[in-house]
Order: C-alpha cells, then structure tokens, then sequence
C-alpha cells in the first residue's frame, strides 16, 4: 500500500499498470493520469467498470461525449429561488440574485426599503408648522376662555359683596330650624 490508501494489485496485462484502491476498484489511471479526460466542468469518478464522468453542478452535458454546459438558472423561475422582487444573473455554474431598486435584502428575501416614505422635506416642513399654529390657536383660545372666565366670576364677586342680606331662621314643621337669607 502507498502513501495514498492504493494497493498496487497484480498486473493482468503489460499495458499500463494497474491499481487497487481501498474500495477493491482497479484504477487503470484514467482519472488520475489523464484529469481532463471528462472534459472541463466535469469530473471523473472511478467505477468497476472503469470510470464515469458527471458535469459539476450548475452544467449539464453528458461528457466525454458532450461537453458540460452552464445551466442558465435565470430562465426559468423554477431553477432558481430568487424573490419576486429581485433580478436573477446567471454566472457560470450557478446564479446570482438582487433586490430591484427600492428593496433591500440578499436577493432571496426582499423588503420594501424604509427610506421611501412618501413624504417631501417641504411636505413634512409644512404639517410641522400647521401643527404649531395649531397649538398656539389653541393655547390662546384657552386663555381667552380663561380670562372671560375670571372676569366675569369676578364681577359676580363684586355684585355678591354689594348684595345685603339679611339672615333669620325659620321653624320647620318638623321642629327644626333652617337658616335663611334674603336680599334687602
């Protein structure tokens, strides 16, 4: 056995030599003394047969016959997981995806970008001072309301002070007393 886990088996023919790996399969070094025997995007995988070639995933071909192209994942929406709000780019062997304009995220999970709120600078500037008169009107009708208020609960104040009155107590039927007054 060498340094690599093959076992050098007997030789069956004076050709090439051949060799035994750790799963009991002859390597007559088709894929180890010729690596681009499957051609490129492909890759050769020892069996007990000899050997077989399968594209690399995001190809498609049946080497060594046909060469291995790239699968454009783009093409149709069932090769590719991109969202509904992002574009696809296909790249070689595999694709890309990105959000559309106004949508952040990776391409797979998109959200509509908070930086869009609808409104203006000069928008928001003028419901800003709206709502500042709108606070001082307020402010000032209150005291208005306030003032006539005081005023006229002084006035009536003054009026009470100049009022005479003159206090008797009355009997009640039932024997008691009840106070009250009367303007002079």
């Amino acid at each position: 056995m060498d340094d690599e886990g093959i076992y050098q088996a007997e030789l069956l023919d004076p050709s090439p030599p051949q060799f035994v790996n750790f799963l009991g399969i002859i390597d007559l070094g088709e894929c180890t003394n010729t690596p681009t025997i499957c051609g490129v995007n492909a890759i050769c995988t020892l069996t007990e047969a000899g050997f077989i070639c399968t594209c690399v995933p995001g190809y498609t071909g049946e080497p060594p016959t046909t060469a291995c192209q790239d699968i454009d994942e783009c093409e149709e929406d069932d090769d590719n997981n991109c969202h509904e709000n992002a574009e696809c780019t296909n790249v070689a062997g595999s694709f890309n995806c990105t959000c559309e304009e106004d949508y952040t995220g990776n391409g797979f999970s998109c959200i509509l970008s908070d930086d869009d709120s609808g409104l203006e600078g000069w928008e928001i500037a003028l419901i800003v001072i709206f709502l500042i008169l709108a606070l001082l009107c307020c402010y000032f009708l209150f005291c208005f309301l306030c003032l006539c208020w005081r005023k006229r609960w002084r006035n009536y104040y003054a009026e009470e002070k100049e009022k005479k009155y003159q206090e008797f107590r009355v009997q009640m039927d039932d024997g008691s007393y009840e106070e009250k007054k009367t303007i002079v």
